[in-house]
């Protein structure tokens, strides 16, 4: 007799738990087409959503080393000043 009302009991408790989910799962499908009809009614009024801040990607900025110099700051003469040789093109080429 014990055993029969253990496993009735289980059953119970497993059939209101299941129970439970299905109406919470219910519910939160009902939220979500109710906003997602909503949100179609808005868009066929003519109204544009605007995306949250937390949704926008910026894009990263390049990194201090990755930027390059501007025209007027290249460097145009040579260790401790000196102009550039032309070398590097010589042995470049021969």
């Amino acid at each position: 007799m014990m055993i029969a009302m253990t496993i009735t009991c289980l059953f119970v408790i497993a059939a209101l738990a299941t129970g439970l989910t299905l109406l919470d799962n219910w519910l939160q499908a009902r939220a979500a087409f109710w906003s997602v009809f909503r949100e179609q009614q808005l868009l066929d009024a003519g109204f544009v959503p605007q995306l949250e801040a937390s949704e926008i990607r910026l894009r990263q900025p390049l990194h201090r080393s990755a930027r390059r110099a501007p025209a007027s700051r290249a460097r145009q003469s040579g260790f401790g000043g000196a102009k550039r040789s032309n070398l590097g093109g010589v042995q470049a080429i021969g």
